[in-house]
């Protein structure tokens, strides 16, 4: 009698344990910084007006489940000044869940232009990118890692003269770039333990 009260001590310690990990790894959280920086281009100035930037997190549906991550720092910015280590934080260790970052989207205002020989020009933006523009990531997000994504808008193939009509049209170019730093890990993480990619 005694060892079977022993064997169902062992065994309910055995779920309880298995049950805490599992909760641990259902809240595991990675955290999110987005920086906005340019390209250099051939233009005077290049006005772009930050509205907002939304993430799907675990989720590569083409719905429109996205999150916000109540961006900082939005408002009207030359691009053309966001080089040479300049650039806008947009996301300070935002806390997502930890999984595959799979797409990021910068959302546009309406108050866009060009200043072109002295000039001011309204950018017009196709109606297809009025709802943000889209950025696939697919990136491994790690728990307790902190991730940095710069979101470089090359200027210079961004503005289209669209012939004889005059119009300006912003159809923006981006990239975005991964940096990877760690908080407080516990163990043993080799390098392939980190997927960083462009």
């Amino acid at each position: 009698a005694a060892s079977d009260v022993y064997k169902r001590q062992v065994i309910l310690f055995n779920c309880s344990n298995d049950s805490s990990s599992n909760n641990t790894q259902e809240a595991a959280t990675s955290k999110l910084s987005i920086r906005l920086v340019d390209d250099p281009g051939d233009f005077e100035h290049v006005y772009v007006e930050v509205v907002d930037v939304l993430i799907k997190v675990n989720n590569d549906s083409e719905d429109d489940n996205w999150e916000s991550i109540e961006a900082i720092n939005t408002g009207v910015y030359d691009l053309l000044e966001l080089t040479g280590g300049v650039n806008v934080l947009l996301a300070d260790n935002y806390e997502i869940p930890s999984g595959v970052l799979n797409q990021i989207r910068l959302v546009l205002g309406d108050d866009n232009s060009v200043v072109i020989d002295g000039v001011t020009h309204p950018l017009s933006t196709p109606s297809a990118q009025q709802s943000g523009l889209k950025i696939r990531v697919d990136e491994t997000l790690e728990p307790d890692f902190e991730y940095t994504f710069w979101i470089d808008f090359d200027v210079e193939e961004s503005i289209v003269i669209a012939g004889n009509s005059g119009n300006i049209i912003l159809n923006p170019v981006l990239r975005a770039v991964t940096e990877v730093s760690t908080g407080v890990i516990s163990g043993n993480v080799s390098p392939a333990d980190i997927q960083t990619q462009v």
